[in-house]
């Protein structure tokens, strides 16, 4: 697709519309941290009214993206689609964009589409990151994953929305697969910040068992959609403090995983990869992990070892057509 196209999906609006879906939290006072951990889970989010309004948007942003190819990431200007960096609102405008790219498609792209999100997508999000995080042409002070920026920016966020929007630049490295080590020194900047400023030491440094344990993050769900609907979740009221020590813990416990497997083993059907048998032991033994339909895991192997991709929306068009 022509970039004249992208730039009547890639949109100020659409990005603005992410950050106020995803993170529906005063900018300038003090924030629930449950809230925001609840709202991971599926519990009630201040932004989903705001969603409703713009997930034909997101989708129409992300088919449009899904047409260039996976290989065009590496060179994507995505620069052309944000405001100049020195501008106050390139801060949230970059912060949509990665939620678009990072977010969008774990809440749309499901069942035969379900590929794109971390074997697509993710690619995209993750060369946006390395744009904002780290590309020499963008100055520290400039960053948006560097609190300098936030607080001296024009209406300054308070420190708790700064620790909430830099959780949305952490997930892109959680999430994917090669980049387990960088995700953590990146998490560690945020609570070395956090421990710094008010003087306390976050509890789970001294408790190795729980932050690396290989079933650390299955448990964490499991104890989400235990009886009461997140019955397991911390309650409010949550300050900034104990909240991103208890997302860091959140964070840390995926690099288990990696560092025993390289991958997501419960990532494999949707990535049209086959397990092996410690994989499929691991996943039979967390058993929080739903599986594609057989069928779907079939086609996407075979996409997967044939170079290929299924449209963006064939899975739609397809269960139209039964």
């Amino acid at each position: 697709m022509a970039t004249t196209d992208l730039r009547s999906v890639l949109t100020a609006e659409l990005f603005q519309g992410m950050v106020d879906s995803s993170i529906p939290y005063s900018t300038t006072e003090p924030i629930d941290f449950s809230d925001v951990i609840a709202g991971m889970f599926g519990g009630a989010s201040g932004g989903a009214e705001t969603w409703e309004s713009l997930k034909d948007s997101a989708w129409a942003a992300l088919k449009a993206l899904s047409e260039l190819g996976v290989d065009k990431a590496e060179d994507f200007d995505f620069q052309r689609y944000l405001p100049p960096p020195e501008d106050a609102s390139f801060l949230a405008q970059s912060l949509g964009f990665i939620l678009l790219l990072d977010q969008a498609p774990r809440r749309l792209c499901h069942g035969l589409d379900s590929r794109y999100t971390d074997a697509y997508f993710a690619v995209y999000a993750l060369r946006l990151f390395r744009y904002l995080h780290e590309d020499p042409a963008l100055p520290t002070e400039l960053r948006p994953t560097s609190w300098t920026r936030w607080e001296a920016a024009v209406g300054a966020a308070s420190f708790d929305y700064f620790i909430a929007a830099r959780l949305s630049f952490n997930a892109v490295l959680a999430h994917n697969e090669s980049t387990a080590k960088e995700c953590l020194a990146f998490t560690e900047e945020a609570r070395v910040l956090v421990e710094q400023r008010f003087g306390v030491r976050d509890p789970h440094r001294d408790e190795p068992d729980k932050r690396w344990d290989l079933y650390g993050f299955p448990k964490i769900i499991a104890s989400a959609a235990s009886a009461g609907g997140g019955s397991g979740l911390p309650k409010g009221p949550m300050g900034v403090v104990e909240g991103w020590f208890w997302l860091a813990w959140l964070v840390d416990v995926h690099y288990p995983i990696l560092e025993r497997y390289g991958r997501y083993p419960y990532r494999n059907g949707a990535m049209g990869r086959t397990s092996t048998v410690e994989e499929e032991a691991w996943v039979e033994k967390a058993a929080v992990f739903p599986q594609l339909p057989a069928d779907v895991r079939d086609h996407m192997r075979m996409d997967a070892e044939n170079g290929r991709w299924s449209p963006l929306g064939a899975e739609i068009k397809k269960t139209v057509s039964e």
